[in-house]
């Protein structure tokens, strides 16, 4: 076997390994610099198969333009899809729960609504679709608190059930949030949103 074999068996292990990074990186690991890393693995393995299996290295100067021009392309598409992968993580959080910790439970009673604390529930979880005016785009990206007091002329249990099992309507749909908030953190965005939003 000749230096140039070689090379070929070596950049193909370099392959391997660099698909297998990439898998384990999305499997087990979810954010923005995960997603970063994984468009970059896969620009140097497509940078590492045009320029030494199809010869690219050897070839025409416009040939490696177009190769340019389309790593520019990558990069492009993830500068647009990052802030949106970002965005789901940040607002819908995976919440794992174990058979263990379903068993071991304790159900305790719910306290009244608290604003203060739902306050830190709204600014995280609410606020990306809502706004921080409530008033959710004029009605766009969300329900608009402020210019539509139908909205929370509801009761308390309607809206905890919008809250909790998600709503679709004509803006769109608002996904379930009773995977990532727990009862009493629902019923403080509640308290805080009647207390910012509903008397105006």
């Amino acid at each position: 076997m000749n230096a140039h074999d070689k090379k070929y068996i070596v950049i193909w292990a370099v392959l391997l390994v660099a698909m297998g990074v990439s898998i384990a990186l999305g499997e087990f690991v979810g954010n923005t610099a995960v997603v970063v890393t994984i468009f970059v693995i896969a620009a140097v393995k497509a940078w590492l198969v045009v320029a030494e299996f199809m010869h690219l290295r050897y070839e025409a100067p416009w040939l490696k333009w177009v190769l340019g021009g389309a790593l520019l392309a990558v990069v492009a598409f993830l500068g647009g899809v990052t802030p949106d992968v970002a965005f789901h993580w940040s607002v819908i959080p995976p919440k794992v729960e174990t058979p263990a910790d379903a068993a071991v439970a304790v159900v305790k009673p719910l306290e009244p609504g608290d604003a203060e604390r739902g306050g830190k529930v709204y600014g995280t979880y609410c606020v990306g679709c809502h706004m921080a005016d409530g008033k959710g785009n004029g009605g766009t990206t969300a329900a608009d608190f402020i210019g539509d007091p139908s909205r929370l002329g509801k009761t308390d249990e309607e809206l905890l059930t919008s809250i909790a099992e998600g709503k679709t309507g004509t803006i769109g749909t608002m996904p379930p949030w009773k995977g990532a908030l727990s009862a009493q953190q629902r019923v403080d965005v509640l308290a805080y949103v009647r207390a910012t939003f509903g008397a105006k």
